[in-house]
């Protein structure tokens, strides 16, 4: 089922890493993920990940606006995951002019 949270389409989309939870070679990183509108946005991300070399599995969660990946830490790392999801992220031009337009007073 499409799902999306329309306060979100002000928000301009970007990752940051919320913990890493390391244990030898493998590593689970969350990601919180501002600005995820959709559950085409969710699914785009979770395909972006899991396509990052070393990356064993991702999860991605729209309502909590997160994302929860494992990974081979030999090979490679968070800002890695951070650039995957920079790099899913649909639509950006006209979720930078909205997001521009909202902060207008």
């Amino acid at each position: 089922m499409f799902r999306i949270i329309p306060h979100r389409a002000l928000i301009e989309p970007r990752a940051s890493v919320a913990g890493v939870e390391a244990a030898g070679d493998r590593a689970v990183a969350t990601l919180r993920i501002e600005g995820l509108l959709c559950s085409a946005c969710a699914t785009s991300v979770r395909r972006h990940l899991e396509a990052v070399d070393g990356v064993r599995d991702a999860r991605v969660d729209l309502e909590r606006g997160e994302a929860r990946v494992g990974y081979d830490a030999a090979r490679t790392d968070p800002a890695s995951l951070i650039a995957a999801v920079d790099r899913a992220v649909v639509l950006r031009p006209a979720r930078r002019l909205l997001a521009a337009l909202g902060g207008r007073s």
